[in-house]
């Protein structure tokens, strides 16, 4: 995984070409390797840094444990509030508790909890480490592509 301080490059998981089901494992999906953040990064600088890799959310790290997870929401919440983003830091406004999936559910599974939380990334884990996210985009994608399969 790559910090975000650091180089990071976002790289598509899905680019093989592969036809996904909604019942297969939502790991298919994740991206991979996550862009990550430290809770004590600036706001502004992950804003730049997300802008430059086009990526909407990334999970925040604390060494290797799940910190929480920050979204284009969030720092538009930062926008918005006229505080100067150099000064806020990613601990601030990150969701300390994010929604998380394990990466053998299916993708069916992972839209209906989508839904059920009311959240548009869920943090991909297995046994305890995080793997990637998924949005609600990489979802929508897969199950649209079988709908109009059927």
């Amino acid at each position: 995984m790559s910090n975000v301080s650091g180089r990071a490059v976002h790289q598509d998981s899905r680019s093989s070409g592969s036809r996904l089901t909604p019942g297969d494992p939502v790991q298919l999906l994740a991206s991979v390797p996550t862009i990550w953040s430290a809770p004590q990064t600036a706001v502004a600088d992950l804003a730049r840094q997300l802008s430059e890799v086009q990526v909407g959310a990334v999970v925040v790290l604390d060494g290797e444990a799940l910190a929480g997870l920050i979204s284009e929401r969030d720092l538009l919440q930062v926008v918005a509030s006229d505080d100067d983003a150099e000064d806020v830091w990613v601990a601030d406004v990150m969701s300390v508790d994010p929604v998380q999936i394990d990466g053998i559910a299916p993708i069916g599974t992972a839209a209906l909890t989508m839904l059920d939380q009311g959240v548009r990334h869920l943090v991909v884990v297995s046994k305890g480490r995080v793997i990637g996210i998924v949005s609600m985009r990489d979802v929508l994608r897969v199950l649209t592509d079988h709908w109009l399969r059927s």
